[in-house]
C-alpha cells in the first residue's frame, strides 16, 4: 500500500501525496473491502501522526489525479474510504491543514459535488481544488 503515497517534508509541513493511478490499481470493490483497506492503513496513519506530533508539524494531503480515468473509479467505495481514513485519525489533535485535489477535470469536480454530501463536514471544509 505504500506505493499509493509519497511523503515529503518542507519546513514544518509534511506533504502527503496520494497517487490516484496507484490507488485505482488497489481500490476496494465493495464496502467491506473499503473497511479492510482503511484498517490496513491504520499503522501508516499512526506513524504519520507520531511524526508530525514529535516534530511539531502540520499536514497537507494532496490527491493527485493525473491520468486518472473516472470511469475506473468506484465512487461508493472511494467516498466511504475517504470518510474512514478521516475518522480513524486522532480526534483530540488536528494536524491536517488542508486537502488539495490536483490535476482534476470538470467531470471529477462535478462528481465531487455529488459525493461531498457523504463526507464529514469538517473534511469538506478542508478540500480545495488546485490547478
Amino acid at each position: 500500500m505504500a506505493e499509493i503515497f509519497r511523503f515529503y517534508p518542507e519546513g514544518k509541513t509534511l506533504f502527503i501525496e496520494v497517487l490516484g493511478n496507484e490507488y485505482l490499481k488497489r481500490q476496494p470493490a465493495n464496502p467491506d473491502d473499503a473497511q479492510k483497506f482503511a484498517e490496513g492503513l491504520k499503522p501508516i496513519v499512526a506513524q504519520v501522526e507520531d511524526l508530525v506530533r514529535a516534530q511539531n508539524m502540520r499536514e497537507v494531503l494532496i490527491l493527485n489525479l493525473k491520468g486518472v480515468g473516472l470511469a475506473s473509479l468506484n465512487t461508493q467505495t472511494t467516498s466511504q474510504l475517504v470518510s474512514l481514513l478521516y475518522t480513524i485519525r486522532s480526534d483530540d489533535e488536528a494536524f491536517l491543514d488542508r486537502v488539495e485535489i490536483q490535476n482534476s477535470n470538470p467531470l471529477f469536480e462535478m462528481f465531487y459535488g455529488q459525493v461531498k454530501r457523504n463526507l464529514p463536514q469538517k473534511l469538506v471544509e478542508l478540500i480545495t481544488f488546485v490547478n
